[in-house]
């Protein structure tokens, strides 16, 4: 059985483009909100804890050029465990990463803007949508 995500936008927000990674734009704002998730062996559950998520954020924000965070969250999620942290830089400007998992199964998702900080509306929203997304 093939499993899609099930992503609940929020008003105001569209797909970018029906080629390369799932993404989505706000209105008028320069950042991105992309998706994608791996199940690195099916039918086998493995301990997810929060340190292995937060592990996980940790190495995608790493190249963040002058990287300083600014967030580093840890709970439950529709999907099951998260974690997200979100880090500040030179290039990108914006970078938030959540790490979600049900123990078999992980959803990324990255909050990037390479140009601006955006507004807090935009960061709370990307957040709900992240952490309502789910598999079918």
């Amino acid at each position: 059985m093939v499993q899609r995500l099930q992503i609940k936008l929020l008003e105001g927000w569209c797909q970018a483009t029906q080629d390369g990674p799932i993404t989505y734009l706000r209105g008028s704002s320069s950042g991105a909100l992309q998706f994608s998730f791996a199940q690195p062996r099916p039918d086998v559950v493995i301990n997810v804890t929060e340190q292995t998520l937060i592990g996980l954020g940790e190495k995608l924000t790493a190249k963040v050029e002058g990287r300083r965070e600014v967030l580093r969250q840890t709970g439950v999620c529709a999907f099951g465990k998260f974690a997200t942290l979100a880090v500040k830089g030179k290039h990108p400007r914006h970078f938030q990463v959540w790490v979600l998992s049900n123990g078999r199964e992980f959803i990324l998702v990255t909050h990037i803007d390479g140009e601006n900080e955006p507004g807090d509306t935009e960061i709370a929203e990307a957040t709900e949508i992240a952490l309502k997304t789910t598999l079918e």
